[in-house]
């Protein structure tokens, strides 16, 4: 709910990858993650968009007001004690 936003200390949102998936051709999911992220860039809100599977989306995202991305572009899920060895961790 964007009720939300107003009332609970909210620090981030996540973008599920329904929105992304199609997002280079698809005018619905663009305006809606066009908006999304204006809105959490202006409120100050970090914006994690999932679903990132090529450089050429990650070149596309780069159009919008994003924080961070994941997905299989990145790494594909991995244990808890694989993921510590990574540099990033």
């Amino acid at each position: 709910s964007l009720n939300l936003l107003r009332e609970l200390p909210v620090d981030c949102i996540k973008i599920d990858r329904g929105f992304v998936a199609e997002i280079q051709s698809n005018k619905t999911d663009q305006s809606i993650v066009k908006a999304v992220t204006q809105c959490a860039k202006e409120l100050d809100i970090q914006v994690c968009v999932e679903g990132i599977e090529t450089e050429q989306l990650v070149e596309y995202m780069n159009n919008y007001p994003s924080t961070s991305y994941q997905g299989y572009y990145y790494s594909r899920p991995v244990p808890k004690e694989e993921f510590k060895k990574l540099s990033i961790y």
